[in-house]
């Protein structure tokens, strides 16, 4: 639930950063980058180290005025954990984050400043990966020796996640073209039962 006072400033942000209607751009693209991600447990003794993986997907945005934007993204998404050699979990998402964006121009460049944030609900589409045995067999799948197949289901209770999104970069217009370098962190909600 939203609180009063957020949403009275997300009604005044909007209003203040509305131009008029010939102050709109849309601009559409794609997206892709690197993901760098873990998990947090409220154990301080156990702690999950980063699992790497990619992001590509589609954006949209409406330029409402020289200094605010709201954002619809479709994204795929590769999360994780892992503990050293003996535990990987790879999960794969579809996310779609819906973001608004604050920038600042750079003296009279074309160059911008912004920092955006909002929300990413997704639903995941694939969860593998291997957990270490006590009594090693013969391996009849791609892990590492000694392990056997991880078991989704037992390591976390949701297949979906609603995850708070903050971040900033440099956007720069190149005639009806932006390009755009961004660094974002999300922080997802508690899928495993524990206190992320």
């Amino acid at each position: 639930m939203m609180h009063p006072r957020l949403l009275a400033t997300s009604i005044a942000v909007v209003i203040w950063g509305c131009g008029s209607a010939e102050a709109q751009t849309l601009v559409l693209g794609g997206r892709a980058g690197l993901t760098s991600a873990t998990q947090w447990l409220n154990q301080p003794y156990f702690g999950y180290q980063r699992v790497h993986g990619t992001t590509a997907g589609v954006a949209a945005t409406l330029e409402l005025g020289p200094y605010f934007a709201v954002q619809a993204e479709g994204l795929y998404v590769e999360k994780g954990a892992r503990y050293y050699t003996s535990y990987q979990m790879r999960m794969s998402y579809l996310e779609g984050p819906l973001l608004a964006r604050l920038s600042w121009p750079i003296a009279s460049s074309r160059y911008r400043l912004f920092a955006l944030g909002g929300m990413a609900p997704s639903v995941e589409l694939r969860c593998a990966g291997y957990q270490t045995v006590n009594n090693p067999v013969v391996n009849f799948f791609d892990a590492p020796p000694g392990t056997s197949p991880l078991d989704c289901d037992s390591q976390r209770q949701r297949h979906t996640d609603r995850s708070q999104v903050m971040g900033g970069g440099l956007a720069f217009d190149r005639g009806p073209s932006q390009v755009t370098l961004e660094f974002r962190r999300t922080r997802g909600s508690d899928i495993a039962g524990y206190d992320c």
